[in-house]
């Protein structure tokens, strides 16, 4: 005879579920049983272009100009930097009850999807948000050809 739950409460996964989300809260979202480790990259970029650019913004709140490092090639672009523990200035000894933002050093990598200019490549950094503008090579732009009529 099947047993019938009076509540969602009483359903015998409610624990299992409680460890689960305390392990997430311990090892992060990492999933070892799960196929290709979801871990996700940071900071987190969104590059986007049109005919004339390629343009990639990156969250990296925390940093100051100074502290964040763009080299770009033809066709790959690189970001790296190191966001540090904000201290109290008082006590360095501070207790963690919650950390969901990414501390230490990063670097990320990007294959173009076309050839840019790296010497007119420009950065600004502002509210957190880095932006690279690359502008596309002028060899890789789309060419119109008009067709003669003879």
């Amino acid at each position: 005879m099947a047993k019938v739950f009076g509540h969602w409460q009483d359903f015998p996964w409610t624990n299992m579920n409680r460890l689960l989300n305390e392990m997430n809260e311990i090892f992060g979202d990492y999933y070892p049983l799960a196929s290709g480790a979801a871990k996700e990259e940071f900071p987190a970029v969104n590059m986007w272009s049109n005919e004339d650019q390629l343009v990639l913004n990156a969250e990296i709140a925390g940093l100051t100009p100074e502290e964040i490092g763009i080299n770009v090639l033809e066709d790959s672009v690189f970001i790296q930097g190191e966001r540090k523990i904000a201290s109290s200035g008082e006590d360095k000894r501070v207790t963690y009850h919650r950390q969901e933002r990414p501390l230490g050093k990063f670097k990320r990598g990007f294959k173009l999807p076309f050839r840019v200019e790296p010497e007119k490549v420009t950065a600004k950094y502002e509210n957190g948000i880095l932006t690279v503008t690359m502008p596309r090579s002028e060899r890789e732009k789309p060419k119109q050809i008009k067709v003669s009529v003879s």
